[in-house]
């Protein structure tokens, strides 16, 4: 990849993450941080874990996707709200969109993990299934904007402002700490079945 094909990302400024922590901060859950005294050994350094996987359902996602939705003018969250998604972005739409009761419409590849679907039905959002490529995911989420006014995923190197915030909120807790580093790792799997759309690293 050349320099010029490398994403580059202009990240919200600490008054917009902010903005984004009183925004969701009634909506989400405060996760705990974990240690572990044999990776602080391997590592030669203090390690703590934040654990996004016991957030409200099930992933980091809910962050964004409620920053975004609760950003929503009560015109516009009338409209409702559209993405695709092969399941945890979806879902954390949804229950976003259920937490101010309006409408979501999610798209998602035929070849998705049940329990993804089901996640995302149980969260009150209308599904469409299309073909499990990219292109046909977009596709049939613009068909479903004609009635919703936001639509909403991420693609690598178009990350939107909302859900940079929103996802950056969870290391809000050490923005206020003395740490020499953080680091993002999330587990991106190189299937097109379980891409999601907010593959970039946050």
């Amino acid at each position: 990849m050349s320099a010029s094909d490398t994403p580059s990302f202009a990240g919200p400024d600490l008054q917009t993450i902010r903005e984004a922590h009183r925004r969701i901060a009634p909506h989400i859950e405060e996760t705990q941080v974990m240690i572990s005294y044999p990776l602080d050994e391997l590592a030669g350094a203090l390690l703590y874990f934040k654990c996004e996987n016991l957030q409200l359902s099930g992933s980091f996602k809910i962050r964004g996707a409620a920053n975004a939705v609760f950003s929503l003018s009560e015109a516009e969250a009338a409209k409702g709200v559209v993405t695709h998604s092969s399941g945890n972005h979806g879902a954390a739409l949804a229950l976003a969109a259920q937490m101010r009761r309006i409408r979501a419409w999610v798209v998602m590849p035929r070849n998705a993990p049940q329990v993804k679907v089901r996640a995302v039905e149980a969260y009150g959002a209308d599904i469409s299934f299309c073909e499990p490529t990219l292109t046909a995911r977009e596709a049939a989420a613009h068909l479903r904007v004609r009635p919703a006014t936001l639509l909403l995923w991420a693609r690598r190197g178009k990350v939107p402002g909302h859900k940079l915030s929103g996802t950056r909120r969870c290391v809000w807790r050490f923005l206020r700490s003395e740490l020499d580093a953080m680091l993002s790792a999330p587990i991106v799997r190189s299937n097109e079945r379980d891409k999601d759309e907010t593959s970039a690293t946050i």
